[in-house]
């Protein structure tokens, strides 16, 4: 009797030893799967990178294109080509990001913080939207024949006037729309009102900064009007073009520091600080109403 017990163990042992081998193996066999398909994953995401990058590149160099377009044909109005500008954001903002400036390219670039992975986006986005600009400027001068025009400081200002107008109101103008852009908190939920919220800043920017510095506030389109404007004969059209172009990379890595480090942490802050408050109203609502069903039941009895 003991030794059949004793072998009925021996075999219970030995199928408990072979069950916990074949568990360690299924989960070594899962893990193996689960880590060629999170390699295949990344392969995938590597190598569809470059593709994807093309594509929104090609959109943008489209929307810039358009955006040429509109300040061209209305001959630099303002009051005409903002809206031109307006669905420009409306359409490409959701497949490029519509930046149709290499200087708001590069204010992304400095907050969004992955450098190695955005380094790509940072050359590759410049080369396309200079050339979307260049074709737009060609199509109206050249083949519509449009009298050229280019982007110049009102005579008498100084260069420090037209260095700081470039900077503040380009980079104002980034800040704006990382403000509108914010992942957790824009300033509405509503998309068309946020882009009228930026619409609305770049209006009032081209109104100030072009009784300064001409209003350029973008490196693509005051190099591409003013090699056009000097290509044409006018000799002081590069007169003050790499004062403005500084100013204006400058003034996104400005302001685009204070955004990222100085007003997000205490914006979100406000914003925990106001959910928390608000909970905290709710939780006293509750508590009020359960106290009154209380009392009510009790005044009932």
């Amino acid at each position: 009797m003991s030794s059949t017990t004793h072998n009925n163990i021996n075999k219970d042992q030995e199928q408990k030893l072979l069950l916990d081998s074949n568990n360690a193996l299924n989960n070594n066999q899962i893990l193996n799967q689960n880590n060629q398909v999170s390699n295949t994953t990344l392969n995938s995401s590597q190598t569809n990178y470059l593709p994807d990058l093309i594509c929104k590149s090609s959109f943008e160099g489209l929307a810039t294109f358009l955006f040429m377009c509109a300040i061209t044909f209305s001959k630099g109005k303002i009051e005409i080509f903002v809206f031109g500008m307006w669905v420009i954001l409306s359409c490409f903002g959701g497949i490029s990001g519509a930046h149709v400036n290499p200087a708001i390219t590069l204010g992304f670039f400095t907050i969004e913080g992955d450098y190695s992975k955005n380094l790509s986006k940072m050359f590759i986005y410049p080369i396309f939207q200079l050339c979307g600009c260049l074709v737009g400027a060609i199509l109206a001068f050249y083949i519509v024949q449009n009298d050229i025009i280019y982007i110049h400081p009102y005579e008498g200002i100084s260069r420090g006037n037209i260095f700081f107008s470039e900077f503040f109101f380009t980079g104002t103008f980034f800040f704006i729309i990382a403000f509108v852009c914010h992942e957790k908190h824009p300033p509405s939920k509503i998309t068309p009102v946020n882009t009228a919220i930026i619409v609305a800043w770049f209006y009032l920017i081209v109104n100030a900064g072009s009784q300064l510095s001409g209003a350029a506030f973008n490196p693509a389109v005051l190099i591409t009007l003013n090699s056009l404007a000097r290509l044409s004969g006018k000799t002081s059209a590069f007169e003050h073009v790499w004062i403005m172009i500084a100013a204006e990379l400058l003034g996104v890595v400005v302001f685009g520091f204070i955004f990222k480090y100085l007003f997000t942490p205490f914006y979100e802050l406000t914003h925990k600080t106001n959910a928390k408050n608000k909970n905290n109203l709710i939780d006293k609502n509750d508590e009020y109403q359960k106290v009154n069903i209380v009392n009510n039941n009790n005044y009932v009895l």
